[in-house]
């Protein structure tokens, strides 16, 4: 359990606010070698609650959403990043929706496919 101090000065506050952040994310990077991928997102969001942008917790909540497959969130979060975190994440993500969509269309084709009522049958 990690209990929160009160910061007497600016300094204080600073160094309080970055233990916290590496406490968060180092538990985030933790539950998500573990694959508890909701529990990482938790803490990735405790996380960037103190400092937004932080790319190690970025990094971290794309790897659960992409694992999740929540692509669009994905997209989403790349938007507003860093060019070294969309180089590493971009390529990953579009190549991923578009599988998403194929396997998509793929499996309406079988399902309208398995609906229709074949001519001899009329």
């Amino acid at each position: 359990m990690f209990y929160y101090t009160i910061p007497e000065n600016e300094a204080e506050e600073r160094e309080v606010s970055e233990l916290q952040v590496a406490v968060h994310s180092g538990h985030a990077r933790a539950l998500c070698t573990l694959k508890r991928y909701d529990e990482c997102l938790s803490q990735v969001q405790m996380a960037r609650s103190i400092r937004r942008n932080k790319t190690e917790c970025l990094d971290t909540e794309l790897q659960a959403l992409f694992e999740l497959q929540r692509f669009e969130e994905c997209k989403t979060i790349l938007k507003s990043s860093d060019d070294s975190v969309k180089e590493k994440w971009g390529g990953k993500v579009l190549e991923a929706i578009r599988e998403h969509q194929v396997q998509e269309k793929q499996l309406y084709k079988k399902m309208v496919g398995a609906t229709e009522i074949p001519a001899s049958n009329k």
